[in-house]
This record gives structure tokens, C-alpha cells and sequence, in this order.
């Protein structure tokens, strides 16, 4: 039964190219979440921050799903996408050398819009993250982060 699938038995080049005959319509761009445009906002402001190193993550990945013959599948109109991650990984990562020291301060910053609420594998990770001197932040907003930045910068300035 395997061997009488096309998608087995037809050249490679022939399978590519009529996956690539079937883009995504212009109609069905992909729309930013609210999630996203914060976590955009929030990496855009700390940028911006003078001697901090900001670590855009890549932690998921969003994919169009196709069927065996490479042509996207769509469900009631909409594609049908799959999202590959990492569960309890942060959003943006920070790091900054203080004056004399050996190693970076490291922040991590979880965006939270809506509700705010960590899942449990989020909650494990700030736990984790709190033992190794590690500062976790849960911001909605780039005006929090940029402050929460600025005062652990004060902190370390002034204690060491």
C-alpha cells in the first residue's frame, strides 16, 4: 500500500514544485496575537537600553500542516497550522555585564497579557531560574520590563 503513495514514489523536485504552486493567499496572512505586538513592544523598548545585550528567542515555531502530497491543508476556510514549542521557556533574555564582574546579569522576561497567569511549567522554570541568580520578570508591557531592568541595574550598582 506505501509503495502505490505518490508522495513516496514521485521526484522530489516535481513534489517541491507543486508545493510551492500552492502558496499562502495574500487574504490569509498571518495576524500578530496580542501576546506577540507586547513581546514585539517590550523587545523594541530594551533595545534601547545602553550596554544590555537583548537575546530575541526563537522558542516556537509556526507551520502551515500539508498533506502528503506537500499542498496546505485547510480546515473551514482558515490553514490549519501546528505550533512547536518549548513549555515554561521565557519570552526575551537579557544579559548585562556590570563594571568588575566576571559574568552577565541575566534577566528573563515572560510576557503575560489577559489573565497574567503562569502555567505551572512557567512557574517551575521562575523557580528554578530564582536559584541561580537569575531575575524573572512577568511583564505585559514595555514600560514594566524597561523598569524592572533599570532597577536591578541600580541594585547590583549600589550592592554589588
Amino acid at each position: 500500500m506505501a509503495d502505490d503513495d505518490p508522495a513516496l514514489t514521485e521526484p522530489w523536485g516535481d513534489m517541491m514544485g507543486r508545493a510551492m504552486a500552492n502558496p499562502i493567499a495574500p487574504t490569509d496572512k498571518w495576524k500578530p496575537s496580542e501576546h506577540t505586538k507586547a513581546a514585539l513592544s517590550i523587545r523594541h523598548a530594551l533595545q534601547k537600553l545602553p550596554g544590555w545585550k537583548l537575546i530575541r528567542k526563537r522558542n516556537t515555531a509556526r507551520y502551515v500542516l500539508a498533506d502528503r502530497l506537500g499542498n496546505p491543508i485547510k480546515k473551514h476556510g482558515k490553514w490549519v497550522h501546528v505550533t512547536v514549542g518549548v513549555k515554561g521557556d521565557t519570552d526575551i533574555e537579557l544579559l548585562w555585564r556590570p563594571p568588575g564582574f566576571k559574568r552577565p546579569l541575566v534577566v528573563m522576561i515572560e510576557v503575560k497579557t489577559g489573565s497574567g497567569r503562569l502555567s505551572p511549567e512557567q512557574k517551575e522554570n521562575a523557580d528554578f531560574l530564582a536559584e541561580g541568580n537569575v531575575i524573572f520578570v512577568v511583564a505585559a508591557d514595555a514600560a514594566h520590563a524597561f523598569k524592572v531592568c533599570l532597577e536591578a541595574k541600580a541594585y547590583v550598582e549600589q550592592h554589588g
